[in-house]
Order: C-alpha cells, then structure tokens, then sequence
C-alpha cells in the first residue's frame, strides 16, 4: 500500500476539531510537533507512523487534548492503511495516559509492539481507503 504523508497542518486541523471540549486551545510548542511528524513520516511501517502518533500525548505539544489527537491520529493512520485497534476503550485510554504521564518516554518501540499486537485488520469492505 502507499502511504500518505501527514502534515502538521493535518494534526492540528485534528486537535481543532476538538474544539469546546478543550479547557486551553492551541499549539504550546510549534516545533515539537513538527518533530513529531517528521518521525511519523520516516518510515512506511504503520504501526511505526501509529506509535509515534500515540507518542504525541507525551510531547504535549498542544496546551489541552494531547492524548484525544493522539488517539485519532494513529486512527486515522491505522484505519487508511486497513487496521483498527481491537482492544476495550479503557485500556486505550490507560495506555496513553501512561505515555501522557511520560511512563513510556523513550520506548517508542513498545508502544509499536503493543498496537501490532492489538491490532486487527478489516475485513476489505469496511477498509478505509485514503489515497
């Protein structure tokens, strides 16, 4: 599959539409997130791009909502490739406020580790496809 390159414009065009819900709007630390989509886009593996999209709720590079963008990002990368993350909703949320709470700083790769094994792909009528 091709891949599509993610922008930071595409991140914080996600993190906008959290919109109300947000206690503090907008971006705290423009290169940081910068940072973080150059890594997400080094390499073609999904699960790679997706870790580190997970990994964007410990770099807080946004005042509010870091986790909930992070979350819909490595969705919307997992999904355009054909996977879903096929784990309850609470374990998710325990898993990034683990990487929020810097638990995982560093460990990139167990956080790639966890989504391949969590991960499902769907059946090709209900794959999304984003090219």
């Amino acid at each position: 599959m091709t891949l599509y390159k993610i922008t930071t414009k595409i991140v914080i065009e996600f993190h906008d539409l959290l919109g109300p819900d947000l206690e503090a709007q907008g971006i705290r630390d423009r290169g940081n997130l910068d940072y973080l989509v150059e890594r997400i886009n080094e390499k073609e593996d999904v699960f790679w791009r997706a870790a580190w999209a997970f990994y964007l709720a410990d770099q807080h590079p946004f005042w509010d909502g870091q986790k909930r963008t992070a979350f819909y990002l490595a969705d919307m990368i997992l999904r355009g490739e054909g996977y879903y993350i096929h784990e309850e909703q609470d374990k998710v949320i325990s898993v990034l406020t683990k990487i929020a709470r810097y638990e995982c700083t560093g460990k990139i790769g167990d956080i790639e580790n966890w989504l391949r094994k969590k991960c499902r792909r769907h059946p090709k009528s209900e794959q999304l496809h984003l090219r």
